[in-house]
Protein backbone atom coordinates (compact mmCIF):
# COMPACT_ATOMS: atom_id res chain seq x y z
CA UNK A 1 0.00 0.00 0.00
CA UNK A 2 1.39 3.38 -0.57
CA UNK A 3 2.19 5.56 1.78
CA UNK A 4 -0.04 8.61 1.31
CA UNK A 5 -3.71 5.52 1.49
CA UNK A 6 -2.52 4.83 4.66
CA UNK A 7 -1.62 8.51 5.76
CA UNK A 8 -5.40 9.15 4.73
CA UNK A 9 -7.26 6.44 6.22
CA UNK A 10 -5.01 5.46 9.45
CA UNK A 11 -6.77 7.62 11.42
CA UNK A 12 -9.94 5.21 10.99
CA UNK A 13 -11.34 3.13 13.81
CA UNK A 14 -12.04 -0.40 13.46
CA UNK A 15 -15.22 -0.85 15.16
CA UNK A 16 -14.88 -4.65 14.79
CA UNK A 17 -14.55 -7.48 17.57
CA UNK A 18 -10.83 -8.28 17.56
CA UNK A 19 -11.57 -11.96 17.45
CA UNK A 20 -13.75 -11.87 15.08
CA UNK A 21 -11.42 -9.67 12.58
CA UNK A 22 -10.37 -11.83 9.39
CA UNK A 23 -9.20 -9.18 7.31
CA UNK A 24 -7.12 -5.97 8.15
CA UNK A 25 -9.32 -3.07 8.08
CA UNK A 26 -6.76 -1.39 5.65
CA UNK A 27 -6.84 -4.16 2.89
CA UNK A 28 -10.81 -3.85 2.98
CA UNK A 29 -10.64 -0.17 2.71
CA UNK A 30 -8.20 -0.32 -0.22
CA UNK A 31 -10.23 -3.01 -2.05
CA UNK A 32 -13.43 -1.10 -1.47
CA UNK A 33 -12.21 2.23 -2.85
CA UNK A 34 -10.48 0.08 -5.86
CA UNK A 35 -13.50 -1.91 -6.79
CA UNK A 36 -15.84 1.25 -7.00
CA UNK A 37 -13.22 3.34 -9.16
CA UNK A 38 -13.53 0.41 -11.36
CA UNK A 39 -16.89 0.65 -11.77
CA UNK A 40 -18.45 -1.53 -9.53
CA UNK A 41 -21.87 -0.58 -8.32
CA UNK A 42 -22.98 -2.85 -5.38
CA UNK A 43 -21.89 -5.37 -2.39
CA UNK A 44 -22.18 -7.89 -4.64
CA UNK A 45 -20.18 -6.42 -7.42
CA UNK A 46 -17.43 -5.24 -4.77
CA UNK A 47 -16.96 -8.98 -3.16
CA UNK A 48 -16.85 -10.15 -6.84
CA UNK A 49 -13.83 -7.90 -7.34
CA UNK A 50 -12.26 -8.45 -4.15
CA UNK A 51 -13.11 -12.05 -5.07
CA UNK A 52 -10.80 -11.89 -7.94
CA UNK A 53 -7.95 -9.56 -6.78
CA UNK A 54 -6.81 -11.72 -3.75
CA UNK A 55 -6.42 -14.52 -5.72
Amino acid sequence: MSATFLTHFNSVSDPRIARCKKHNLMDILLLAISAVMSGSEGCEDIENFCHIKLD
